[in-house]
């Protein structure tokens, strides 16, 4: 009896919202779990749950927070794993740089150099090359270290004997500071 009790309530729901016939059964659960949580609450539904599964309350929860937890791993997982940047294999033939190169990938790994993606990618551009599909900076860096590796000596020791960016106030602190009242000039 409760149950088209529930059918008719849920029919009823659906129609004054709008809704169709052409509910997917995911969306009716939904729907149907949901009305059972508003109308008993979260312990009697899952207290209820767990006698109709015959399982205790604790096994209960157990279930669903394994369940929760194997979603969020799932969820979480990295779809694409960058492989690591070897300077090494740029190096080959190019050893008069590779002191300075090093400089700059500590650097470049320390965000010291070219902090942001909109500055690799702008360096790319000022030397012909680009990057267009780069989502991150270290993405990049191959792309940037071969460029870098094509400069002249005296081009490298000018971008090492500029000031680290990190000495300077970024975009988003400038912004912040805005938004807090905050001059920097006081």
């Amino acid at each position: 009896m409760y149950r088209s009790n529930s059918l008719c309530l849920l029919k009823s729901s659906s129609i004054q919202s709008g809704l169709h016939d052409g509910m997917t059964p995911r969306e009716f659960l939904e729907l149907e779990v949901s009305l059972l949580l508003l109308r008993h609450g979260k312990d009697a539904v899952l207290n209820s749950v767990a006698r109709r599964m015959q399982l205790s309350d604790e096994a209960l929860r157990l279930e669903l927070d394994t369940l929760l937890h194997a979603d969020i791993a799932q969820r979480s997982k990295k779809k694409y794993v960058a492989k690591q940047f070897v300077l090494d294999s740029i190096l080959k033939g190019r050893e008069d740089k590779a002191g300075y190169l090093h400089q700059l990938c500590a650097r470049f790994e320390n965000r010291t150099f070219l902090p942001e993606l909109k500055d690799v990618k702008r360096f790319l551009d000022r030397h012909g090359r680009s990057a267009p599909n780069a989502k991150s900076r270290m993405l990049a860096q191959a792309s940037l270290f071969q460029v870098l590796a094509d400069l002249e000596v005296s081009e490298l020791m000018k971008l090492l004997a500029e000031a680290p960016a990190g000495t300077e106030t970024s975009s988003l602190g400038l912004i912040s500071d805005e938004i807090l009242g905050r001059n920097r000039l006081r």
